[in-house]
């Protein structure tokens, strides 16, 4: 009785494996080793811390939610922000909770939802601020960040 050997075993000759083999491996390793995993890398531009307290008819804005706008082209992607304790008082965020926001000048956006009034209702509550404050192009307010710690004046909405 003969022996027959199973086809799985049987050896392709080299001329019909992949051209290039080691090329195609480096550049695999290559595609693993610099592929983060799912992190969005970017440069940081340096922050200023920055502090100051919004109020509306002399009371605070508690839950105001600020938001700056640069007046540079090449901040345009940036959109600092903060959102107003219970005093008024808030710290700008561009990066990390409070870290400030790159030097420049801004235009102050002011917006204050009001929570709807069914609980079911999942859209957000409409702005109690006049309308003028909640857009860059009305909005009258602008601050100015300088290198370093900044202490902004209060912001008064009128």
């Amino acid at each position: 009785m003969s022996r027959m050997t199973p086809t799985f075993f049987i050896q392709t000759p080299c001329r019909n494996r992949l051209p290039g083999r080691p090329l195609w491996v480096a550049a695999i390793l290559h595609v693993l080793t610099f592929t983060g995993c799912g992190e969005e890398v970017f440069d940081r531009l340096p922050v200023h811390p920055v502090e100051s307290k919004i109020v509306y008819d002399g009371g605070s804005l508690e839950g105001a939610i600020i938001t700056l706008h640069p007046a540079d082209e090449s901040l345009k992607d940036l959109r600092p922000s903060a959102k107003a304790a219970s005093d008024g008082s808030f710290r700008i965020t561009t990066y990390e909770n409070g870290d400030g926001a790159p030097a420049g000048t801004y235009k102050v956006t002011v917006q204050l939802c009001k929570l709807p009034s069914n609980a079911d209702d999942t859209r957000p509550g409409r702005n109690v601020l006049p309308a003028e404050y909640a857009s860059a192009k009305t909005s009258q307010l602008s601050i100015t960040v300088r290198e370093g710690r900044n202490e902004v004046p209060p912001i008064s909405l009128k």
